[in-house]
């Protein structure tokens, strides 16, 4: 089984700048094997963006090495990075399931795995996930489950590993809401600026 279970690669300590990587689109040059060339740094245009304090700046372009080195050259990393990578839904494969109420952690992943392969048409052991539970009104407990091919999630940290840098957590655009949130930004004003819609502040 792949030993990576879960998508957010989760921080030691909390970082002093949240760095979040957006793929806005890729541009293959012809038909490959699904992910192949989804991560190819070359076919791609990217938004980074920086959250330190609330305040926000945001780079756009084709070289994503030259817009992290940009983004990172006016930022203090001492007390170091959260690096999210944000990728198009069409990625993940995003489901909900119900939970029973003796099941523990480890129950629903397993339920999740399943399901998930399932869905996806693959072995368990090729699929990554993350799931949050949430409590419904009569008592009941329901996972929300996002999961992906365990490949994008090693072809993730190889591209960073080798800019220098280490991924964080992976993630898609529709959860950007929760991430601005955990980050204290607005998520519409995010948004706005990942899509190049508002200057940056």
């Amino acid at each position: 089984m792949n030993p990576i279970a879960k998508l957010k690669l989760l921080a030691l300590s909390p970082p002093a700048l949240h760095v979040g990587v957006w793929q806005i689109s890729s541009h293959p040059l012809e038909a490959k094997p699904p992910h192949s060339d989804g991560l190819d740094t070359h076919q791609s245009s990217w938004a980074v963006t920086t959250v330190k304090s609330a305040k926000v700046t945001v780079q756009r372009g084709l070289s994503l090495r030259h817009l992290l080195q940009l983004s990172l050259k006016a930022c203090d990393t001492d007390k170091g990075i959260s690096l999210t990578l944000f990728l198009p839904d069409h990625h993940f494969c995003t489901f909900q399931i119900p939970c029973m109420p003796q099941w523990g952690s480890q129950d629903i992943e397993a339920e999740s795995r399943l399901e998930a392969a399932r869905l996806m048409g693959r072995p368990m052991e090729d699929v990554s996930l993350d799931f949050q539970v949430h409590g419904l009104p009569e008592g009941a407990m329901l996972a929300t489950v996002m999961a992906c091919e365990s490949t994008l999630v090693q072809a993730a940290m190889a591209m960073f590993e080798k800019l220098g840098f280490k991924l964080n957590s992976l993630t898609s655009h529709s959860d950007l809401k929760a991430y601005a949130l955990g980050w204290k930004v607005a998520p519409e004003f995010l948004n706005s600026m990942v899509h190049g819609k508002v200057a940056a502040c």
